[in-house]
């Protein structure tokens, strides 16, 4: 059996293939019976001549098949070449394990190819086609080095064409010889401006050096060679972003939809949106990338889940699975169908799990997150299975289960960041960490953009007061995650840990406009508001100081709890907010946040009001804080406290100016009200004299995002 057999490809069947190896072979017929003659007619025509005539037939012959897409045919044919070449003939010998390299390439045989490249290359060292692939093969497996002493070796011998130092430059890239890169790149686009991902290296390198102008002009060349591609345009729209020039920053991500009116392109665009608070038209730009690509209409969905809203989310994605077929369980040919049904219904159960039930019952989402999973598990397959079961486990607080089940997913897809966040998330709150940071730690070498992992890992580095790791993290993820909540607010508590108010601020706003009703959003704002007050406009404007000497005690306690909360790891949050409490966290953030998940759980209600008279002696007028007090005295069923302590609350200037706080706070205060026995009609005075909408039913369900009962 040939090598070509051995490989993945599929054999060669049918009267059309025959037929057409039968009229190529023809076409060489006159010629091959010509020379033949030739031969024949010659004295003394040794049989290595006629091996070696044939040969050269056989390679003209595979090099038709190559070029008409017989890749495996050729192959076989190549191989048939070499066994009639001298092994003199070095040169030809060369050429042709080239050629039978590029099949297996194209067959997606990569070891074999690198070894036929690799013997091309020593059969003839003037083969520069085999030693740049060499090279370039060099360069995908990790070997920078040695990628880099055959550009060099290119380089020395007097080659300078574009392909070598193409190949010199990126290999001096991932090896950090910055200079000699930069000197590649430029010798390549000077020859060829328009080579797009050549620019974008090199503007990459001189944006890291601070070299603005430099980087714009080399992308605005390469736009210009390339007037058909939107890639250079949103690379220096990306630019002109960061530099601060906002409206040049629009102008080139909306020319780059003007020329590839494409879903990246739009989404591009909408993340832009975004980032400068314009919720409205992204969401607009959203809605046309999902009617763009009608078989996969998620991009409007993936946004509201990652800002937040997940019941808007979850909505989305049943109305998206509905769109794409009404018959969800019934057999498919189509594998592409298969794949989108297999991603829908994995985030339908993601969103259950983390989506504020609707009713009193907190069991409710984790029973709809298991109804679909079963509804859907024909659908999925045993890896995918694997981790969404531990993710149910998870969301049960079943760690032993949810481990399991993530080690089994880990063993099904070796490769998936996604399985491996998951077991990570599992061995984390089973207490194992290491284990847990070297799973999140691997999941990011499968996927380096893994923002999950990305997360996790800022979180841990808060818990344990690395605060420049955890800033360097979390600052990457807020740019290339411009929408996702949960980075934003971990990112301003942060920002305000280390003093920088202005930059908190500025996140704050962010995140808001992604989400005005979120509480952990509306939180940070009034962290700061109380910040700025305390400390006077001058706290504002002071300019950022090191981790070590602004981190106060506590304060990874409390980020690492926002975290766990946010997650909707109730237990996890709990634990971080006692342990700040315990290292003498003193803003009243933590003791306010712990009061509320006991008073939501209906546990340790006298400790859940000291927390909260604590917190409301270290942020007084608060109204979030009087709100969990109030919320607190609810649970108690000491309604006249609780009626006294959420109308001061509803009363304070400060919670008109968040309409989703004073909502929350009236709904408290109507419940209160209900529980008191106060008839509907003195609850309608009482809400017209405060200006709110009046909320009379007994049953009336908080809506307060976070609530759980």
């Amino acid at each position: 059996m040939t090598e070509l057999q051995k490989s993945d490809a599929l054999p060669l069947t049918g009267t059309k293939l025959v037929l057409d190896r039968i009229c190529r072979v023809a076409l060489f017929l006159p010629v091959v019976c010509c020379l033949m003659i030739v031969l024949t007619g010659r004295p003394n025509v040794t049989a290595w001549e006629r091996s070696s005539f044939i040969g050269r037939v056989e390679f003209a012959l595979a090099d038709q098949m190559e070029q008409g897409g017989q890749i495996e045919a050729a192959g076989r044919l190549y191989q048939g070449v070499l066994e009639r070449i001298p092994e003199k003939d070095r040169q030809w010998r060369s050429r042709t394990h080239f050629r039978l390299g590029d099949c297996f390439w194209r067959l997606g045989a990569g070891r074999k190819a690198f070894e036929n490249f690799q013997k091309a290359a020593s059969l003839d060292p003037s083969n520069l086609d085999a030693r740049l692939r060499v090279g370039g093969f060099f360069l995908a497996g990790g070997a920078g080095d040695m990628a880099l002493e055959q550009g060099q070796a290119l380089l020395n011998e007097g080659h300078r064409d574009p392909e070598t130092l193409a190949l010199t430059g990126a290999a001096a890239l991932v090896t950090g010889r910055i200079q000699l890169a930069e000197t590649s790149f430029r010798g390549v686009l000077a020859e060829h401006p328009g080579r797009i991902p050549i620019a974008m290296s090199l503007s990459e390198i001189l944006t890291r050096e601070r070299r603005p102008d430099e980087a714009r002009i080399v992308l605005q060349a390469a736009s210009q060679a390339q007037p058909e591609s939107a890639i250079p345009l949103q690379a220096l729209a990306r630019l002109e972003e960061q530099s601060g020039n906002i409206a040049a920053a629009e102008a080139a991500y909306r020319q780059a939809v003007a020329r590839e009116d494409s879903p990246a392109a739009n989404l591009q665009l909408a993340q832009f949106l975004v980032r400068t608070s314009r919720k409205d038209e992204a969401e607009v730009v959203l809605r046309r990338v999902d009617a763009m690509q009608p078989s996969r209409p998620a991009a409007l969905a993936d946004f509201e889940w990652l800002s937040g809203d997940g019941r808007s989310a979850l909505s989305r994605y049943l109305l998206s699975m509905r769109s794409v077929d009404n018959s969800w369980l019934t057999p498919r040919d189509s594998s592409q169908d298969r794949e989108l049904h297999v991603a829908m219904a994995a985030r339908i159960i993601e969103a259950d799990l983390v989506t504020p039930p609707p009713s009193r019952d907190v069991r409710q989402p984790l029973t709809i997150a298991r109804q679909h999973f079963v509804r859907f598990r024909k659908e999925l397959d045993p890896a995918t299975t694997a981790m969404l079961q531990a993710e149910i486990d998870l969301a049960a607080n079943e760690v032993t289960a949810a481990e399991f089940h993530g080690k089994t997913a880990v063993e099904l897809a070796p490769k998936s960041a996604a399985a491996t966040y998951v077991l990570g998330v599992a061995q984390y709150r089973g207490g194992a960490t290491t284990e847990a940071q070297n799973s999140w730690l691997q999941a990011l070498e499968f996927d380096r953009d893994y923002v999950p992992a990305r997360l996790a890992l800022a979180q841990m580095e808060l818990q344990y007061g690395d605060m420049t790791g955890a800033g360097d993290r979390l600052r990457q993820l807020v740019r290339d995650e411009p929408e996702n909540l949960q980075a934003l607010v971990l990112y301003g508590r942060l920002l305000l840990a280390l003093g920088d108010v202005t930059a908190s601020q500025s996140v704050a706003q962010r995140a808001l406009a992604i989400d005005h009703g979120s509480r952990e959003a509306q939180r940070l704002a009034a962290e700061i508001d109380g910040r700025q007050g305390a400390t006077g406009p001058a706290a504002a404007a002071r300019p950022s100081a090191s981790a070590d000497s602004l981190a106060e005690p506590g304060t990874a306690g409390v980020l690492a709890g926002v975290s766990a909360e946010q997650r909707g790891d109730t237990a996890e949050a709990i634990r971080q907010y006692e342990s700040a409490l315990r290292e003498g966290e003193h803003s009243g953030v933590a003791a306010n946040n712990l009061a509320w998940l006991y008073a939501v759980q209906g546990i340790q209600l006298d400790r859940a009001l000291t927390l909260a008279e604590k917190a409301d002696a270290l942020m007084p007028g608060n109204p979030d804080v009087l709100d969990t007090m109030g919320f607190v005295y609810l649970r108690r069923r000491e309604y006249s406290e609780a009626i006294t302590i959420l109308h001061k609350a509803a009363t304070l200037p400060a919670s008109a100016g968040q309409a989703d706080l004073a909502e929350q706070i009236h709904k408290h205060l109507a419940e209160a009200r209900v529980r008191a026995g106060i008839s509907a009609d003195e609850i309608e005075v009482a809400a017209v004299r405060e200006q709110q909408p009046a909320i009379a039913h007994p049953k009336s369900r908080l809506q307060r995002r976070g609530d759980s009962e």
